[in-house]
């Protein structure tokens, strides 16, 4: 039996903790930018700007869509996925949300924030699946302890329970594969 090599699952922690952990980190800082009870009222208020943003197609009718739901709908940051609360927190809150890479040692709010932003869209458009062991010690070490400046120490902790589970349901599931393919 061939197993999952380690580039692989070091691929798998960090695109788990992008999709799962890292849009909790950003929604904290967007409903204390954007509080939820004000949030259709800002909206509201910041709408040219913001069919502006899909005129030049920055946002899409799907977006609009839950930014301004019909039948008098309260929209929810919780509907919003990363790019979207990116997107309205450099628009509407005037964040400056970095479009580069930060450098290591800038760790304030917006770079932290540009740091989520571009390692989401790095594993959004990676040829492979596969992330070397150095590559993710890097990139790990930086996705996290932004996520834990902007989340607080609760969501690093969820970051370290995610990687561990994800290496224990890895090793499980080959293990049940092998198991399946010798008894078949």
């Amino acid at each position: 039996m061939e197993s999952i090599s380690n580039d692989v699952n070091n691929y798998n922690v960090v695109q788990c903790t992008l999709t799962g952990i890292s849009p909790l980190a950003v929604r904290k800082i967007f409903d204390r930018e954007l509080h939820p009870v004000c949030l259709k009222s800002e909206l509201s208020k910041e709408r040219k700007k913001i069919q502006q943003l899909k005129n030049i197609r920055v946002l899409n009718q799907t977006q609009m869509d839950l930014l301004y739901p019909r039948g008098g709908i309260e929209p929810l940051s919780s509907t919003f996925d990363t790019s979207l609360m990116l997107c309205l927190l450099k628009h509407v809150a005037n964040i400056d949300v970095y479009d580069q890479t930060p450098q290591p040692k800038d760790k304030i709010q917006s770079a932290d924030l540009g740091r989520i932003r571009y390692y989401r869209n790095e594993f959004a458009h990676m040829n492979k699946s596969e992330l070397s062991t150095e590559s993710f010690n890097r990139i790990w070490t930086d996705l996290t302890e932004a996520i834990q400046r902007l989340g607080g120490p609760e969501m690093y902790s969820e970051c370290l329970k995610l990687k561990q589970k994800l290496r224990i349901q890895i090793k499980e599931f080959l293990l049940r594969f092998s198991t399946r393919c010798k008894v078949q």
